[in-house]
């Protein structure tokens, strides 16, 4: 480094401001002309100071640190340096149309962010965070697969934490709390009650709610879950929506030792949903918890009710000789409804 003209001294401090790999584009916009990038390539490379390797450029990890130190004892090269780092990312998201893969775009935007508030334009962040979460609301729908690769999903949740940390996009939220739930690893539940709370609220669909109530089931316990479950109920402008609702609720309340409770919520659910909105669900989870009780009169009267009620039912009678004669003990545990 030493016997590097000042010129190229300078140049290779201000590279150091790059945390990652870079492409020679980052050369270009130092250099000026694609002639002086190769020559400042080649200074670099030919004496161990820059790594050069499948398209990819990276200063030797020592070089790099001793650079950083020189850089920042010179504030206003520092926010230089940093600000010609944060143009070279920016060339991603000023485009007429962003394009790229998520794991990509995500790890751009974080480069993008740390290189604009370090260089003092964080104003723009705001313009950029926006737009990306706008091409990702246009990727990333809410009946979008969460990723069954380890990889991928690591990466999408890289991508939307880094994004997330300052917008409010529900959608987006959503799925990222999903992301975590699935991947389970310590603090990833805590992290997807998080935002899906900020999913949650008024105006949010059925999903959104549910999820919150299921990640507080697992988080926290029954009551919460419970909780969630009524705060959600009151906020739904369409209550024919509701079943899983209703049913996650109830079995929650039966599985804290709250069987009248959730019998009730139960036949409150029956009263409001619609016959071609799910509502069987609700009558064979309340026969369910009222075989489970010895009151097997009470499950059969409801199947009854049901077949009266709701012509896609399709419970044979064999269904209601099962409620009349098996014992508490016998009857299996209702399966979790999963949207």
């Amino acid at each position: 480094m030493r016997h590097l003209d000042e010129a190229y001294q300078r140049k290779l401090w201000r590279l150091a401001v790059h945390r990652r790999n870079f492409k020679r584009e980052a050369l270009e916009r130092l250099c000026g002309t694609k002639d002086e990038a190769t020559q400042l390539r080649s200074i670099l490379v030919t004496r161990f100071l820059l790594n050069f390797y499948k398209g990819a450029l990276a200063l030797n990890p020592i070089v790099r640190e001793i650079s950083l130190s020189h850089l920042r004892d010179e504030p206003a090269e520092f926010r230089q340096a940093h600000s010609g780092a944060a143009d070279y990312h920016l060339r991603h998201f000023k485009a007429k149309e962003i394009v790229g893969g998520h794991a990509k775009l995500g790890e751009s935007f974080a480069e993008l962010r740390y290189h604009l508030v370090q260089a003092g334009r964080a104003d723009e962040l705001r313009h950029i965070g926006h737009r990306f979460t706008d091409y990702l609301k246009r990727e990333i729908k809410s009946v979008t697969p969460v990723p069954t690769d380890r990889d991928e999903l690591d990466e999408r949740i890289a991508v939307l934490t880094v994004l997330l940390e300052n917008e409010g996009a529900k959608g987006l939220g959503y799925h990222l709390a999903r992301c975590l739930q699935a991947r389970a690893k310590p603090g990833d539940i805590q992290q997807a009650v998080i935002h899906a709370e900020l999913a949650a609220g008024p105006g949010a669909p059925e999903a959104s709610w549910y999820l919150l109530a299921d990640l507080k089931w697992g988080a926290e316990g029954h009551d919460s879950a419970v909780r969630v479950v009524r705060r959600a109920l009151r906020a739904l402008p369409d209550p024919s929506v509701a079943a899983p609702l209703y049913q996650l609720g109830a079995e929650a309340l039966a599985e804290a030792g709250k069987t009248k409770e959730a019998v009730a919520l139960l036949r409150d659910g029956i009263m409001l949903i619609p016959p071609d909105k799910s509502r069987v669900s609700l009558y064979q989870a309340c026969a369910d918890l009222l075989a489970k009780e010895g009151k097997t009169d009470g499950a059969v009267a409801l199947l009854k009710d049901a077949l009266r009620s709701s012509r896609p039912f399709r419970t044979s009678f064999r269904s209601i000789r099962f409620a009349q004669t098996c014992s508490p003990k016998k009857v299996r545990p209702t399966e979790r409804w999963r949207y």
